[in-house]
């Protein structure tokens, strides 16, 4: 768990054809190809343990889960309710925290995933 104060911010994004129509005057017709994955940001500061200590345990715990090959899980309210339950961490960026020596700003940006299964076809046989 890296933080319980953080800002999270949710985005969904549905993938739109728009043609534009000749002689139909302004506008153009509309046609829903999909729902993208959600894209989340997360911001926080991460803070020592102890008063007065730089957060480098945490650093470590936050720069893994980056690190990590394939997904981690999330928890929120929020991401329950959109059913989220792992995001891919594409980007992991530190923020100065200019004045506070004991701090270390982060953001993350990610993608909600989900697993899938895959069926391969060969000649008839399915593997």
């Amino acid at each position: 768990m890296i933080s319980h104060d953080c800002i999270m911010e949710i985005t969904a994004v549905k993938r739109i054809v728009k043609t534009h129509v000749q002689g139909s005057g302004r506008g153009t017709v509309k046609e829903l190809v999909s729902e993208s994955d959600y894209m989340l940001s997360i911001r926080g500061v991460l803070v020592g343990e102890e008063a007065h200590t730089f957060p480098e345990k945490e650093i470590k715990v936050l720069q893994d889960l980056y690190s990590k090959e394939g997904t981690v899980k999330i928890e929120s309210e929020l991401t329950r309710l959109l059913s989220i339950n792992e995001i891919c961490i594409e980007e992991l960026k530190w923020i100065d925290m200019e004045g506070e020596p004991f701090a270390q700003g982060y953001q993350i940006k990610a993608y909600s995933d989900e697993p899938f299964e895959l069926e391969l076809k060969n000649k008839g046989q399915v593997f």
